[in-house]
């Protein structure tokens, strides 16, 4: 994975996790937000060294849970995906 892109997704993970800070979540919500963004930074970083594609399938699948329930970050992930896929991941 190129310096480049690994920057990219750093920065996408950051920017959904400062705006989980922001949102008004009751405490179990953001929890569960927490620990989903936490299980995909892992996954990101077990993917570094392997094929990219794994991470954006999960990425995807992520982005459609939180559509039915937290739309909000539907923006926030469809735009990672968007800036991901731009740099070729």
């Amino acid at each position: 994975m190129s310096k480049q892109v690994r920057t990219g997704v750093v920065e996408q993970l950051e920017a959904v996790r400062a705006s989980l800070r922001s949102q008004p979540l009751s405490p179990e919500a953001r929890q569960e937000m927490e620990e989903a963004l936490t299980s995909l930074e892992q996954e990101f970083q077990v993917a570094e060294a392997a094929d990219p594609t794994p991470l954006l399938d999960l990425l995807r699948d992520w982005e459609a849970r939180l559509e039915a329930e937290h739309p909000v970050f539907v923006g926030v992930v469809s735009d990672a995906l968007q800036k991901l896929s731009a740099i070729g991941i």
